[in-house]
């Protein structure tokens, strides 16, 4: 569904890049999760990707003209507005209509815990609760891949099984995701294939199965030091 080659960037008066000569390949229903510290280039990645950057190096192949759903590291949505507000708002964006509308609509409002807070202004909600709102925003959208950007940060434990559980369902139904997180838990949960970003260089890319233990939790065998800021 999607191949990367020698994809590079470089952000205007920085001295090193921000990404360095990335491949890989996605498949639909697959998803990779993406590790790495802050400043590693994740966020970088899935702005080319969404467009929100344009691309300055390599080549980017699409299969056919996939629809793209993404929920941003930074919170996107009218603060303004109230919850059920937003949700239509970004309905209409998405041109959803009649049975469909409603089904997705009562569809991510349950999965993201929103049912009583639909009457409240979205600025009113608890940092979490703002990030559920976020999550439902970009899972309203229909599309062949999604992508998310530290997604769950600030969630409860409750709530954030649920989102994962969403993620999986996505794959389940032969969506191609890509799932960048600190939470190395998250990530063996919901990915088939993990990614390691360093200093804007992939330094694994591997099935998850060839990186489980005996016990059956995600052995990592760093490049050189360990990559800062996981948990």
């Amino acid at each position: 569904m999607l191949e990367l080659v020698n994809l590079s960037h470089r952000y205007p008066g920085s001295s090193r890049a921000a990404l360095q000569g990335i491949d890989l390949r996605v498949q639909a229903g697959e998803c990779l999760g993406l590790l790495g510290s802050n400043g590693a280039g994740k966020t970088t990645l899935l702005s080319l990707l969404s467009g929100v950057l344009p691309l300055q190096q390599g080549t980017l192949r699409w299969s056919g003209k996939p629809r793209l759903g993404l929920v941003p590291q930074q919170l996107a949505f009218y603060a303004g507005l109230k919850v059920r507000e937003n949700l239509e708002l970004f309905a209409d964006l998405y041109r959803l209509h009649g049975a469909e509308r409603r089904q997705r609509l009562q569809q991510c409002i349950t999965i993201c815990a929103l049912d009583d807070k639909l009457a409240r202004r979205s600025e009113q909600l608890s940092g979490g609760e703002q990030r559920r709102l976020n999550f439902a925003i970009g899972l309203l959208q229909p599309a062949d891949i999604y992508l998310f950007d530290e997604a769950t940060v600030g969630v409860d434990a409750t709530n954030r099984q649920h989102l994962l559980a969403a993620v999986e369902q996505l794959t389940a139904e032969g969506k191609a995701v890509i799932y960048t997180s600190h939470y190395l838990e998250e990530i063996e949960r919901v990915a088939q294939r993990i990614l390691l970003l360093h200093e804007g260089q992939v330094r694994l890319d591997l099935d998850k199965r060839q990186l489980l233990g005996d016990d059956h939790g995600l052995l990592l065998e760093w490049p050189d030091a360990p990559p800062t800021g996981l948990s």
